[in-house]
């Protein structure tokens, strides 16, 4: 492995309990931002969020969902970024087949 590929920090726990076979989608929205996403088996999204301006890692995640109840069908999900400010989620819905798509953006 050449130096370009090597971390050059250990791990750091950020809490938060993911489904067994969850995938993690990570996303920029901009210069020192970090979002990243995981799903749970009561089927809510816990998310991590890193800013450069705060220097850490929330160290609890924050669950997109509530007030909506359960949205995923576990271990699968997608994060994008059109913009600054603008975050996508694609999830399967509980029933495994419809797609959702959550999104936040802020002015």
């Amino acid at each position: 492995m050449g130096d370009a590929a090597r971390f050059y920090s250990t791990p750091v726990p950020l809490g938060g309990q993911l489904a067994q076979a969850s995938a993690l989608s990570a996303v920029s929205w901009g210069a020192g931002r970090l979002d990243v996403f995981g799903a749970a088996n009561d089927h809510t999204i816990p998310y991590w969020w890193y800013d450069n301006g705060s220097g850490n890692f929330n160290t609890q995640p924050e669950i997109v969902g509530d007030p909506y109840g359960p949205l995923l069908f576990p271990g699968t999900l997608t994060a994008l970024s059109t913009g600054p400010n603008q975050l996508h989620l694609f999830a399967y819905g509980t029933d495994g087949t419809n797609i959702q798509l959550l999104y936040w953006e802020s002015q």
